[in-house]
């Protein structure tokens, strides 16, 4: 962009000094002649009108890197989603390694297992019973809260898309793990 900026100025001053050239040849405009004075505040209007748009490009684009950039950090960096993003890619969670997850089957914290992992989770309802009992496992806790913090993630996502503050090119980004949460 530093390089259209130089090129806007260089335009101007061709054109200021073509109009210079141009005003000696007296120029007629309905009758009336149009002086030096004139042409010079309309370059200088046109160049400046120029370069203040590009500008504004400039800065927009600024801006939008400085929401889509600590996005893209978090979504990989943040060890809320960790569990959440490895169930999604299939790789595997081992329980023997987390001594406060209580299931140990080898497979269970895995894809294969998703509805189950998240089920509904009523709590203090007799009438109401969770799909295969209550949620009183560490690991499953800990999965459910990755996925809820990876879609509200999304929720935040979508609704910087929303109001236009990115756009779908930027998001592009997350598309892969948005493929993998709507297929499972």
């Amino acid at each position: 962009m530093k390089g259209v900026c130089i090129l806007v100025v260089i335009i101007v001053i061709v054109a200021i000094i073509l109009l210079a050239i141009i005003s000696l040849i007296p120029i007629q405009y309905q009758g009336k002649a149009i002086e030096l004075q004139d042409l010079l505040t309309i370059a200088i209007g046109v160049g400046g009108t120029i370069f203040g748009i590009i500008t504004y490009m400039q800065n927009r684009v600024l801006k939008r890197q400085e929401i889509i950039l600590p996005l893209m950090r978090e979504f990989e960096e943040s060890p809320r989603l960790k569990l959440a993003k490895d169930i999604l890619e299939d790789k595997p969670l081992y329980p023997q390694t987390r001594e406060d997850w209580n299931i140990q089957e080898k497979d269970y914290y895995t894809k294969i297992n998703l509805t189950k992992l998240l089920r509904s989770r009523v709590r203090n309802h007799e009438d109401v019973k969770d799909i295969d009992g209550p949620v009183e496992d560490k690991g499953e806790n800990e999965i459910r809260e990755s996925f809820d913090a990876l879609l509200d993630f999304f929720g935040k996502l979508g609704y910087l898309l929303d109001i236009k503050v990115i756009s779908k090119k930027e998001s592009r980004f997350f598309l892969y793990f948005i493929k993998k949460t709507k297929e499972n």
